[in-house]
């Protein structure tokens, strides 16, 4: 069975997509907007788990760290919690969503996988929030005051240098499982290295994690993860066989004059969206409408590898504004 794709953006009437059949697989490719995008992302994964009865495997692009949090969020439900990762507290719909996970974790228990390098704003607050666990391991409190203070990747790699010569005993402990992580994924997930090791290392985080028994594994991502040439569907197609059977893609994708909400040195910027020069090439002629619903036959899908021979339908859309709701910008 091939993998079934859908290039689509969010009606205004609150409908998602046509679900053919059931998949325990879905990728979501995003533009790491905020607005309507994760309120969209958030009704795809409550209407796929009304379609099974599985926990669920939730995967993002972001690092251990990170995830440590936002399992954190969903045992206990402190939104604080969420103030300890890249985005905080500003985007309300980032908190709604997180928040409607958080319901649906009491009934579908949801399991949170960074699949990304670690950031060092939220490495420093990982420490913090368990700095009395870090304390009885690190006796060096100059090395301690760093962990705390991260400014840079570039900081945050000497500090993760200096942390292999510590033992992190990782048994039922989910702190130091989490440290051990970090130092596993870090030394190839580095911005700094190139994209080829860092695509690969994503793809390889995966494929551990990987299990679809009894599970439904949903992977929000950004789009050009999926269409790079060591993206999911080129690395190691062997092992992907199972996976190719049972997933399907969903990509959010804008296209012109559209417009989005960003925070810079904590002002509110609204901006012009584009998307990525190879989705416009494929795209662009179908842009003359606010929507345009658009047959496989009638597209030039060639641009689009690996996934050119598995496109099923695209819904375009323009002239929107996808500026998201901020909350009032808290200390950080």
């Amino acid at each position: 069975m091939k993998i079934k794709i859908l290039i689509i953006i969010l009606f205004l009437s609150g409908q998602i997509y046509a679900q053919s059949q059931n998949f325990n697989t879905i990728f979501i490719g995003e533009t790491h907007l905020q607005g309507v995008f994760v309120e969209m992302e958030s009704k795809i994964i409550l209407e796929e788990s009304l379609n099974s009865n599985a926990k669920i495997d939730l995967y993002l692009e972001v690092g251990a760290s990170e995830a440590f949090f936002y399992n954190l969020y969903l045992e206990i439900g402190d939104t604080m919690l969420l103030s300890n990762t890249m985005y905080g507290l500003f985007h309300k719909e980032r908190t709604k969503f997180w928040s409607d996970l958080y319901l649906l974790n009491k009934s579908k228990p949801i399991n949170v996988i960074g699949l990304d390098f670690d950031r060092p704003y939220v490495f420093s607050n990982f420490i913090e929030y368990n700095k009395v666990h870090f304390e009885k391991i690190i006796n060096d409190s100059l090395l301690l005051d760093e962990m705390l203070h991260l400014e840079s990747y570039e900081n945050l790699s000497v500090i993760l240098d200096k942390l292999k010569d510590y033992n992190f005993e990782s048994d039922q402990n989910k702190i130091n499982s989490t440290i051990n992580l970090i130092l596993e994924n870090q030394m190839n997930l580095s911005p700094t290295n190139k994209a080829m090791a860092r695509e690969k290392e994503i793809v390889r985080i995966f494929l551990d994690n990987y299990n679809n028994n009894n599970k439904l594994s949903i992977i929000i991502i950004g789009s050009m993860h999926l269409t790079s040439k060591n993206s999911f569907f080129n690395i190691s197609k062997s092992k992907n066989q199972e996976l190719n059977q049972n997933s399907k893609i969903v990509l959010l994708l804008p296209n012109k004059n559209c417009t989005t909400t960003v925070i810079k040195n904590g002002i509110l910027r609204t901006k012009p969206f584009i998307t990525s020069t190879l989705y416009l090439r494929v795209i662009q002629k179908y842009n003359q409408n606010n929507l345009a619903i658009v047959q496989k036959k009638n597209l030039n899908l060639s641009l689009i590898k690996p996934i050119k021979n598995n496109v099923t339908d695209l819904v375009i859309f323009n002239n929107v504004n996808f500026n998201s709701q901020i909350n009032q910008p808290t200390m950080r």
